[in-house]
């Protein structure tokens, strides 16, 4: 079955890959520098750009990574602003506007959602060393 000999990719690995410019896949490669440029952008957007039918560029990115269009965009936003709570003291409204979403509330939400830590609660407990589990689906 020609789906079973694609090789899969984790969100996490294609976000790291992504940073160091060694993302391989044709269609992944096209696609990030969109994200990176636009992080707000919706998945019929990216379709566009791409110049792909939106259900067609949900199933390439489902067989690649085993996740639809849309959660791919949430969990790099995500990722993108862990990453900024980690490296940066900006506000956290300057935070969420970097990441993609209009207003800090909306990442707030994701965060308690996807990592049940509060923004503040994750920033602080990263920079006291502080490794609590947590509930993720990321």
């Amino acid at each position: 079955m020609l789906t079973s000999m694609i090789t899969k990719i984790s969100v996490e690995t294609l976000y790291i890959q992504a940073s160091t410019g060694t993302v391989e896949t044709p269609i992944l490669k096209d696609m990030i520098p969109l994200i990176q440029r636009n992080p707000g952008i919706t998945a019929k957007a990216l379709a566009r750009q791409l110049e792909e039918r939106r259900s067609d560029l949900s199933g390439a990115i489902r067989l690649l990574t085993g996740k639809g269009i849309d959660e791919l965009l949430m969990i790099w936003r995500m990722m993108r602003a862990l990453e900024l709570l980690r490296t940066t003291t900006d506000d956290f409204e300057v935070i969420a506007q970097k990441c993609g979403y209009t207003q800090g509330k909306h990442l707030a939400n994701a965060m308690k959602r996807e990592l049940r830590l509060t923004p503040f609660e994750y920033r602080n407990g990263y920079r006291r060393g502080v490794q609590r589990p947590v509930k993720t689906r990321i």
